[in-house]
């Protein structure tokens, strides 16, 4: 007889859970989100195109990062010039990409082959050619910024062996020319980019 009131019950199934879950779900009891929410973003207008030139050159006949590359790009209508700046021991500021002298990015007399581009006096930067006809030399910043006077164009300025003396620097000088607004500097640090932004906004 006592086994009569002895109740067999089933262990319930997770699958019967599952519709008592979603209408708790659908229902905002778990959820943060409203449908609405859910619902996809519509898609943002479409953005506008940009060509750059990588080292201010269009065409490999030119050297690139040359006053002569450069003037041909900016009035060729593209956008951005790309170049690559380099600060010497002596403080000028100049275009370069390589961080030394070989005999596959300029012409050089011997004894400045293998040297470091940067440990260069003004003087020696001088012997170096951009090309064989040793028409192009080695430009400065100064004189590329002058390029943008008659242009819709803008130079984006990489920093090579960046830092901030060498970001200062190169502030300095868009300062000094005033051409801030024709410049888009390309950093890699997100402190150093913080800093450009709280000095200049």
């Amino acid at each position: 007889m006592a086994n009569s009131f002895i109740r067999v019950t089933k262990k319930p199934r997770p699958t019967r859970l599952l519709p008592f879950l979603a209408s708790l779900f659908f229902s905002g009891c778990f959820s943060y989100y409203s449908i609405e929410d859910l619902a996809p973003i519509a898609p943002q207008a479409t953005l506008e195109r940009s060509s750059i030139a990588h080292r201010g050159s269009l065409h490999r006949e030119i050297p690139e990062n040359s006053l002569p590359a450069i003037t041909q790009t900016l009035r060729s209508g593209v956008q951005f010039a790309e170049v690559d700046v380099r600060q010497s021991a002596d403080g000028d500021l100049f275009l370069f990409h390589d961080g030394s002298i070989q005999t596959d990015n300029s012409f050089a007399p011997p004894e400045l082959k293998g040297r470091k581009v940067q440990e260069l006096s003004r003087t020696e930067r001088g012997q170096v050619w951009l090309n064989q006809a040793k028409t192009i030399s080695i430009p400065l910043l100064s004189d590329a910024l002058k390029l943008l006077k008659d242009t819709p164009g803008t130079l984006q300025v990489d920093l090579k062996g960046e830092s901030d003396p060498l970001l200062d620097s190169v502030i300095h000088e868009l300062r000094r020319t005033n051409t801030l607004s024709r410049v888009t500097i390309q950093l890699r640090s997100p402190l150093r980019i913080a800093r450009l932004r709280e000095n200049e906004p």
